[in-house]
């Protein structure tokens, strides 16, 4: 280790980052300064310096092109009503392709009547088809239409295991077993994939207006989010982050990537950029807090964030029990952070309701935050130990 000149006694010395869960200084005067050099970004200037795939001319037809087919697509939903099954199969399918958010309106009077008419008993696919009773139980729970559970109980049998006719139906199967994510956002970089086998699944499943869309727009998207993460970058990149904070993590554009699986569609650019800017700062003071600063350093600096709190926790005595230690610590995970900050710029979802719920730290947040600060101190822990 060699010692750095910072001016006047005391010396600082830079360690490794496994080193700085174990390493104490005996020398009152020395100060061990926990530096994790951390690999500089793999994109470097590429956003920046590269430009877009196409020309204002190609995305202003793309998108004209895109319209007609928004167009022609409505005409599906309107034609599929009155058949639930063909209904819920290309809803489904606008859903994993990413498109659905052209048809919100539509989508919703197209569940509304299908939860009002399953609640009656009237529908036109067998209740005995795992595949669309799952479809129907998703689609109708994920807008927040009660759907019982007991819906299923059908295919179970006395031990409560699945007949052994119904798992050997693996379509069935998987739609009712699988935790289905709806990240469409990632899920629509797997659909598009140009390999033989989604592309039959996909013509299997939606006609070719409804593929040439999902294509159209996401070549669409693809120049926004190129356009908007070259913004971010340089942003990041005036803001000196990579040359005058060098201990901390040049992630800009991974944080993008993230904050895509948050929310895709165009009319949240701004809250995209927003978003960014934000867990960016927060993952910087992780590293200010991590991975420089010392014991003193950073109770100053606390003090100093604390100011503009007027209920500025007291600081704690004791060592905390686990209990207590989670208690304190979950909020560290800075989660309810970043789930407030994503309903800035998202125009009606932004209401004042929506910032009462997120800001009384619910129930939701805290389990999710305590999840989060366990998978993050176990992680720096096993680090930890494979350095001794």
């Amino acid at each position: 280790m060699e010692p750095v000149n910072n001016g006047p006694p005391p010396n600082v010395i830079h360690t490794p980052t496994m080193e700085r869960c174990f390493k104490v200084a005996k020398n009152e005067d020395v100060v061990v300064r926990p530096i994790a050099n951390f690999h500089p970004s793999l994109w470097g200037d590429y956003f920046i310096t590269n430009v877009t795939l196409s020309s204002t001319h190609q995305e202003e037809q793309m998108k004209q092109r895109m319209q007609v087919l928004v167009k022609d697509v409505k005409i599906l939903l309107k034609d599929a009503k009155g058949s639930m099954r063909e209904e819920m199969q290309l809803i489904d399918a606008l859903q994993r392709l990413g498109v659905a958010y052209h048809f919100e309106q539509e989508i919703s009077e197209a569940l509304w009547f299908i939860n009002t008419s399953s609640s009656s008993g009237h529908h036109s696919y067998s209740d005995d088809d795992l595949h669309f009773v799952a479809l129907r139980f998703r689609l109708l729970r994920e807008r927040h239409y009660y759907v019982p559970p007991y819906v299923f109980n059908q295919f179970m049998d006395g031990k409560g295991k699945f007949k052994e006719e119904v798992s050997n139906d693996l379509n069935g199967f998987v739609k009712a077993c699988m935790k289905q994510l709806t990240l469409e956002s990632l899920e629509r970089i797997c659909w598009m994939k140009p390999f033989d086998f989604y592309r039959s699944h996909l013509q299997s499943l939606v006609n070719d207006v409804v593929l040439e869309l999902a294509k159209l727009d996401f070549h669409i998207l693809q120049l926004l989010h190129r356009e908007e993460v070259k913004k971010i970058s340089m942003w990041w990149k005036d803001v000196g982050v990579p040359t005058k904070l060098t201990f901390a993590r040049d992630r800009i554009v991974e944080l993008y990537f993230w904050i895509l699986g948050v929310y895709f569609e165009p009319q949240y650019s701004r809250a995209r950029m927003m978003m960014v800017k934000v867990i960016s700062m927060v993952s910087l003071m992780d590293d200010v807090y991590d991975s420089y600063g010392t014991m003193v350093e950073l109770q100053h600096f606390t003090g100093a964030i604390q100011r503009w709190d007027f209920k500025a926790a007291d600081e704690m005595e004791n060592v905390p029990s686990l209990a207590e230690h989670l208690e304190l610590s979950i909020k560290t995970s800075t989660l309810n952070v970043v789930a407030c900050a994503s309903f800035i710029g998202m125009g009606e979802n932004s209401r004042k309701h929506s910032f009462d719920w997120v800001t009384s730290f619910p129930q939701i947040i805290k389990d999710v935050s305590k999840l989060s600060r366990l998978m993050d101190d176990v992680g720096v822990l096993r680090v930890c130990m494979i350095s001794i």
